[in-house]
């Protein structure tokens, strides 16, 4: 897939350059590990979605980053929203704990 390419399938899993946000920016006082589950969001849709993080480090310490998967609860929420290339948010409530940049898309 192309940069700037829109999916017209179900995105149902999303590669992603991630982040998570350092204590001082607002982010976990903890690590995470593969199979974590937080909201996301596209940065153009305030619309919050549920998706587990995959990652092959034991566990990703507060302002580290990694190439991830995200596997998504709804896919149908993200139909033709997401593209190669957007940022996202991850949040637990309402406080935004990790970021990231979409490498990759793939479908059913």
């Amino acid at each position: 897939m192309r940069f700037g390419q829109s999916v017209l399938v179900e995105p149902h899993r999303l590669r992603v350059h991630l982040t998570l946000l350092s204590t001082e920016l607002g982010g976990r006082s903890r690590p995470v590990f593969s199979g974590y589950r937080c909201q996301w969001r596209c940065t153009r849709k305030p619309e919050w979605n549920d998706a587990k993080v995959e990652f092959d480090d034991k566990r990703l310490d507060p302002g580290a980053t990694t190439e991830a998967t995200l596997t998504l609860s709804v896919p149908s929420c993200w139909r033709g929203l997401v593209e190669v290339g957007d940022a996202l948010e991850g949040g637990e409530g309402s406080r935004v704990v990790a970021t990231a940049v979409v490498l990759a898309i793939t479908g059913p």
